[in-house]
């Protein structure tokens, strides 16, 4: 009997593994956001979310556009996009086949802050429903603001669809 439930544990184990290890990297373009200038700052240009299965890290990069006013005397350089990189946590499949990926770090203990990405993976659901995105995705961050006293949070929302310039 033990024997039995080995195999089966193994076997199991081995068939979820090779859906992860099909897909290893699976990248998303935002279509659809509502950042907090909080987090990522002004004139937001393209942005994507990117599931990296092998190193266990969720990447969300929001690029900046150029801006100077007209008639100003601007430096032709381009902003840096933000980058905000966090390790997975957890996966968690539910009955219908959606896929949620939660990603973060909590500095809080050591006067940090902490971050979290949640992405909500429609792309596999059986049942019927209506879903405006083809997945979605939140980016959240907590942290002791010292001059109010106060906790604050921060939280941008994004739709997402896969990108398709994936290799």
């Amino acid at each position: 009997m033990k024997n039995v439930i080995l195999v089966l544990s193994i076997l199991a184990s081995h068939f979820a593994g090779a859906q992860i290890a099909n897909n290893p990297l699976v990248k998303f373009q935002v279509i659809a956001a509502q950042f907090d200038p909080a987090q990522v700052g002004i004139n937001i240009g393209a942005s994507f979310v990117d599931i990296n299965y092998n190193i266990k890290q969720v990447t969300l990069t929001v690029t900046h556009r150029y801006f100077c006013p007209p008639g100003a005397e601007c430096l032709q350089s381009m902003p840096m996009p933000t980058l905000v990189t966090l390790p997975i946590v957890a996966v968690q499949v539910d009955a219908c086949g959606m896929k949620t990926i939660s990603a973060l770090t909590d500095a809080r203990p050591y006067d940090g802050s902490l971050e979290q990405i949640v992405v909500q993976d429609y792309s596999n659901v059986k049942c019927e429903y209506f879903i405006p995105y083809q997945s979605t995705a939140s980016y959240t961050t907590q942290f002791f603001n010292r001059r109010t006293g106060q906790q604050e949070t921060h939280v941008s929302k994004m739709g997402l669809k896969p990108d398709s310039m994936i290799p």
